[in-house]
């Protein structure tokens, strides 16, 4: 971690920023077990503020700095309340709120990646924490939806909203009615319909219809996904 913060510290160059947070990142996925406990919230501490200070920079490395945070935060045992403390630390500024979509993001992804050294119990078990507030990650992206402004970074956030959006889908263990009723379903598949392929925001809002497709398959807890897509689908 120190050589890490020295290395971005000096801030020389775009590259040695990308090779230490994806150094850093690697370290965490590989070698957590090796990383001393008392630790692991400074270390906590220190990726939030990095990824703060880092917002406006590359998308990669705002990518690889949310990796190594989701990473670390599916193997911390102690860090029970990720969701909760990720958007009430960054949603209530509107220049996080791009932070907070790609560690939100990167959340449910990291869960099923099988490069992660996640026993089959501690993946159960992260699995059902981030589950049980999948309310307030559906909330907080129908929240940004409501309240993007037109900007130069419209479509950007959009895209950020949709992958989140699909992200979570793919998850499973969400309220269905609120999700069909939300303005995010409706708004993706105005971009589908309307857009052509070169949209900055058409290939995300395809990868989110279907992660609901796929979260349509079980029709017993999704019926209301189910009816608000099949009908659009079949009008293609």
């Amino acid at each position: 971690k120190q050589w890490y913060q020295r290395r971005v510290r000096e801030n020389k160059s775009r590259g040695a920023n990308h090779f230490a947070s994806t150094t850093l990142r690697n370290k965490i996925q590989r070698e957590f077990r090796e990383l001393p406990s008392a630790s692991h919230t400074s270390l906590r501490q220190s990726l939030m503020q990095h990824l703060v200070k880092y917002r406006a920079g590359e998308a990669v490395l705002l990518t690889q700095l949310s990796l190594a945070l989701a990473d670390l935060a599916l193997q911390m045992n102690s860090w029970t309340t990720i969701v909760p403390d990720l958007v009430s630390q960054l949603s209530t500024v509107t220049k996080l709120w791009n932070v907070l979509l790609e560690c939100l993001t990167v959340l449910p992804e990291e869960v099923g990646s099988r490069h992660l050294k996640l026993g089959a119990a501690r993946r159960e078990e992260v699995t059902s924490q981030l589950q049980q507030h999948s309310a307030t990650v559906f909330a907080f992206l129908e929240f940004v939806m409501g309240n993007m402004a037109a900007s130069d970074t419209h479509d950007t956030t959009m895209n950020h909203v949709f992958k989140c959006w699909g992200s979570w889908l793919f998850l499973g263990e969400f309220d269905a009615k609120a999700v069909a009723g939300g303005q995010i379903l409706p708004r993706i598949f105005e971009i589908i319909t309307t857009s052509n392929h070169a949209h900055k925001c058409y290939e995300a809002a395809s990868d989110a219809v279907c992660s609901a497709t796929y979260a349509m398959e079980d029709l017993h807890l999704n019926r209301e996904l189910a009816l608000q897509i099949v009908p659009r689908l079949s009008a293609f």
